[in-house]
């Protein structure tokens, strides 16, 4: 067994991951199993190509461990850095993380601020709408209409009845916002603190892929 890096680990899935998909798409390639060699006479052990039976047994069995070995080393790469990831600690705006989870919600950022972003666009919304009726309702003018109509000119009545009715008017009819989850404040310190943990993770990530050693096969 060998030690190498978390980095390292991810460079090599990228490049068996690319070798993979080459022998996929690319079926001329000399490396790869030819469907030819798996055709012989029903009646004979002749093959339909030109190669004995021994020289294509050796292809197909090179074929075969080429292509295994490629998988089995992916494998034993991915299962060795998800448990790295699931284990290493990384330190993210004052909050520790395990680099799985580090990862999974940098993959949600985005969902996560469209989700807040909307309740504190609704938010906003009812507090445009609590203070444009109150603009309305609590203006002079508006006040001094209605109260005139209760009580007559405003010039004559100036006294504490008058305020009373005033103050009433304005407990009757102004509005203020009904916050119980205190949305206000918090959806912001939430889209704050994504903010902070966007621009850190990604320094973070990498310098624990760097420092993080695990342990390989010699052979892969």
């Amino acid at each position: 067994m060998k030690q190498i890096s978390l980095y390292e680990a991810l460079e090599k899935v990228k490049l068996i991951n690319s070798k993979i998909n080459l022998q996929s798409m690319n079926s001329n390639i000399s490396s790869e199993l030819k469907s030819e060699w798996l055709v012989k006479f029903a009646n004979s052990d002749k093959l339909i190509t030109q190669f004995t039976l021994n020289d294509v047994t050796a292809k197909i069995q090179s074929c075969y461990d080429s292509r295994i070995k490629l998988l089995d080393n992916l494998a034993i790469l991915k299962c060795a850095i998800a448990n790295a990831n699931s284990k290493t600690i990384v330190c993210i705006n004052g909050r520790n993380y395990t680099i799985t989870e580090a990862i999974t919600k940098k993959n949600m950022l985005t969902v996560m601020r469209r989700s807040y972003t909307s309740i504190l666009n609704i938010v906003n919304r009812a507090l445009y709408d609590i203070d444009t009726h109150n603009m309305k309702v609590l203006n002079p003018d508006n006040e001094a209409d209605y109260l005139n109509k209760i009580v007559g000119n405003m010039q004559k009545n100036v006294g504490a009845e008058y305020e009373t009715l005033k103050d009433l008017y304005r407990k009757n009819n102004e509005w203020a916002l009904y916050d119980p989850l205190n949305l206000a404040k918090v959806i912001p310190e939430k889209l704050e603190e994504l903010d902070a943990f966007e621009q850190e993770v990604n320094f973070k990530l990498n310098q624990a892929n760097v420092q993080t050693l695990i342990e390989v096969p010699d052979d892969i």
